[in-house]
């Protein structure tokens, strides 16, 4: 994930959430994930069919840190 722009900034077994650059398509977001950091499960990384975060955020949602950037999250 280094020089893509993605960062995963929280994890569990089964979630993540992913810091991306705006401009770059969800299907990039996985891509990347799933080649750095496997799931291990057949499935893989996949955005969530859930429509917002726990915190009630629609996603993806502007980073709140870095201009230009977005988050999203994943499940496997």
């Amino acid at each position: 994930m280094k020089n893509s722009g993605v960062m995963i900034y929280a994890s569990s077994l089964l979630s993540c959430s992913v810091c991306a650059p705006a401009e770059m398509p969800i299907e990039e977001v996985e891509r990347i994930v799933n080649q750095d950091r496997p799931a291990g499960t057949e499935r893989g990384w996949r955005k969530s069919t859930d429509a917002t975060f726990a915190g009630g955020q629609p996603m993806p949602c502007p980073c709140d840190v870095m201009e230009g950037q977005q988050h999203w999250l994943l499940d496997c």
